[in-house]
């Protein structure tokens, strides 16, 4: 099944031998049950085969035990479709096969094979609803554990993430994405989340990683998660440890370049993804300061000056548009001009938090060197590159005097120099089929896709094999899917009859060659049978038939001298004229360096007139703020004078003053005394004040006593 659908994946030529098949309804038929298949490798790839075979099939089958019901990739059941895709690639953590054909079709089915301009994925019309399904955080949680519970050095693993890389890609999956696998709790058994697995595969080297690829992606996709914790206002550090992060930065951004390895390009773009997540860490506050002990001022002028010599980048724009070619310029040198264009983005973030980071930013706009490197990025790059140049170009318009004229002129010389290679293709080929009709109409259509034929062949045998098969091959394309190209028919029967030309005048010319030497042999001929009797000028001839073979011999050898001594004069000649346009860069930016030191001399001058001036306006100021010290230090020792006398007195002073003192303290002894006696006398008087009253009262009731006395014994009498 996995062979199966692997060959329909690559080849429509397979798909249309299906289709053609008389077994083809037996085919959809079991197709249909398997469906309900217990292997999730057999599920999946029943989904591919039926989505790429026949669409009325594939509109009108479900996954369950009921198959003819609505399709698994119409609206009403795709949710369905793709939780069962989701579930089988977070199942699948033990078959190859399987991971890479349901991360393939989840991909196929959420991104849009658009043939707009924009290089930007977008997403598909199947996928619209995607992030409002219920189980969408959960099945990409379940996905990113796979990268915790896999081989980082698998193929399963980079295949994870360039899944999870392509949703982070898309702006309407990307929030949701980073914030489901930043949210997505250690896996079992282990105390790693996906981000601490992405940071740990990003930092190991190549040679650990045995696929290169594995650190980028990985380094590329813990940016886009850490940036979009940044951006909600989370702390980096409680994903990632600190350590940990300013590590791998390091590491990366001090990868060193080989330009003669085979691992070039990978360390270039490992470099940029180092500075581009440094870019991202300088949004937290909490790790600004350390990073900017890592990502220092002198790190960042090494990386710049190091691609600003050895990219030929520079030498190749600086050169006429009819002196560049191709292979002038190294497969790495395109990624290694993204690094400058990144570390400035880098520089003017932090340009705002370290002086010497500030110096470094204004002086790489100014160097000139830089502009070579932006008009490439315009002319050649890729979306993204073209983005950042064009982001850069707005920094460099501040620089005062900036040479933009010299910028749009060597864009405009790219795109000279593509028009010129296009003419002189379009000349070559007119020139060796001679027919200049069929030449133009073939070189206005603007789809080729025979990429091996983009090149005039050679007549050799092995190039009219090619041909042959390649003719065969859009023959029986041509019968299978009715629609073909023309261009390519055009441009195939073109090269075809290019082939055939030049064999046709090699044989004229070999004809040519027979006949004049079948001409020369009939003439020796003759003059052979009219002087058959004279053998010493026969002797004589085959003697100086002999000397000039041999100096033919001679010549040729000469020739071959001398035309290895042209090749290696050529090549002395090119390494000087590459060699004398480096001196001549280099003289051209040390007369600038000159002109700089020349004007800031100037500039140093006018400063010490204005210094010498200020010196002696300071002088005059300080004789007379001399004198003024002087009345003022005259002043001070008589003011001292009398502040001595006024301690005397302010001494005799207080000694009255605390003899006055004791004798009010002793007064107040006296007043609190005669207050306490007052108090107590007031205390008596109360008490007898009392008495007397209860004394009266007594006095009261005995006489109320006596009266009632007296009334009784008055009854009585």
């Amino acid at each position: 099944m996995t062979i199966l659908t692997n060959l329909v994946l690559r080849s429509k030529t397979v798909v249309e031998k299906i289709r053609n098949s008389s077994s083809f309804k037996q085919f959809n038929k079991r197709l249909l049950k398997l469906l309900t298949h217990d292997t999730r490798t057999v599920v999946v790839c029943s989904l591919v085969l039926i989505g790429y075979l026949d669409e009325k099939i594939r509109d009108t089958v479900g996954v369950g035990a009921k198959v003819k019901v609505k399709g698994v990739y119409c609206h009403q059941n795709i949710h369905q479709t793709f939780l069962c895709l989701f579930n089988v690639l977070a199942m699948s953590s033990d078959s190859l096969m399987t991971i890479h054909i349901a991360a393939d079709l989840i991909k196929r089915l959420v991104i849009s094979e658009s043939n707009s301009v924009s290089s930007t994925p977008t997403i598909t019309s199947t996928a619209s609803d995607l992030v409002n399904y219920t189980f969408f955080v959960k099945s990409i949680q379940q996905v990113a554990t796979l990268l915790v519970t896999l081989d980082n050095r698998s193929e399963e693993a980079l295949k994870v993430y360039q899944l999870l890389l392509a949703f982070c890609r898309l702006s309407q999956l990307k929030s949701q994405t980073c914030q489901a696998i930043l949210k997505t709790p250690p896996a079992e058994r282990r105390l790693t989340t996906p981000v601490l697995a992405m940071c740990r595969a990003a930092s190991m080297s190549f040679e650990e990683a045995l696929d290169p690829e594995v650190p980028l992606v990985a380094c590329r996709s813990l940016d886009y998660m850490l940036r979009e914790a940044i951006e909600s206002s989370n702390r980096v550090q409680n994903y990632v440890p600190a350590e940990s992060i300013l590590n791998l930065i390091d590491t990366n951004v001090k990868t060193s370049v080989e330009t003669k390895s085979d691992l070039v390009t990978y360390q270039c773009r490992r470099i940029t993804e180092g500075l581009r997540l440094a870019e991202t860490i300088s949004n937290d506050e909490e790790l600004r300061t350390d990073l900017l002990e890592i990502v220092t001022a002198p790190l960042c002028a090494h990386i710049n000056e190091s691609q600003l010599i050895s990219n030929p980048v520079v030498n190749f724009m600086n050169r006429p548009p009819s002196q560049r070619a191709s292979y002038d310029l190294p497969q790495w040198s395109s990624y290694g001009v993204s690094i400058p264009l990144q570390l400035l983005k880098l520089l003017a973030t932090l340009k705002d938090y370290s002086k010497p980071h500030k110096e470094l930013y204004w002086k790489s706009l100014k160097d000139e060197r830089l502009i070579p490197f932006l008009a490439f990025s315009i002319a050649h790059g890729e979306g993204q590159t073209v983005y950042d140049a064009l982001v850069l170009y707005t920094h460099c318009s501040q620089v005062q005097e900036y040479r933009s004229r010299w910028l749009s002129d060597l864009i405009a010389s790219c795109a000279s120099y593509k028009l010129q290679v296009t003419h002189e293709n379009g000349n070559a080929h007119s020139s060796q089929n001679g027919i200049n009709s069929r030449s133009s109409s073939s070189s206005q259509d603007p789809i080729i896709d025979l990429g091996y034929l983009a090149q005039v062949p050679s007549i050799n045998g092995d190039d009219r094999k090619l041909i042959d098969e390649t003719l065969q091959k859009l023959v029986v394309s041509i019968d299978q899917t009715k629609e073909p190209r023309l261009s390519q028919v055009v441009q195939a029967f073109q090269r075809k009859l290019i082939i055939l030309e030049s064999r046709e005048r090699e044989l004229e010319q070999l004809v040519a060659i027979k006949e004049k030497a079948l001409t020369q042999s009939e003439k020796l001929r003759a003059t052979y049978r009219s002087q058959e009797n004279n053998c010493n000028e026969v002797n004589s001839l085959r003697m100086l038939v002999d000397d000039l073979e041999k100096k033919l011999a001679e010549s040729h050898t000469e020739m071959l001298a001398l035309k290895s001594e042209k090749t290696s004069v050529m090549d002395q000649m090119k390494t000087y004229k590459q060699a004398c346009d480096s001196k001549q860069l280099l003289l051209d930016n040390a007369n600038q360096r000159v002109m700089e030191l020349q004007r800031e001399n100037a500039i140093m001058n006018e400063e010490n007139e204005k210094d010498r001036q200020l010196l002696v306006t300071t002088r005059g100021h300080f004789d007379d703020m001399k004198l003024k010290f002087e009345n003022a230090s005259k002043t001070l020792l008589s003011k001292q004078e009398e502040t001595v006398q006024l301690a005397r007195n302010l001494e005799i002073t207080t000694k009255q003053f605390q003899d006055a003192q004791k004798q009010v303290n002793h007064l107040e002894m006296t007043v609190k005394n005669c207050d306490a006696q007052w108090k107590n006398s007031n205390d008596e008087v109360k008490r007898l004040r009392l008495e007397n009253e209860s004394y009266k009262e007594e006095i009261a009731k005995l006489k109320a006593f006596k009266q009632k006395m007296q009334k009784m014994l008055s009854q009585d009498d």
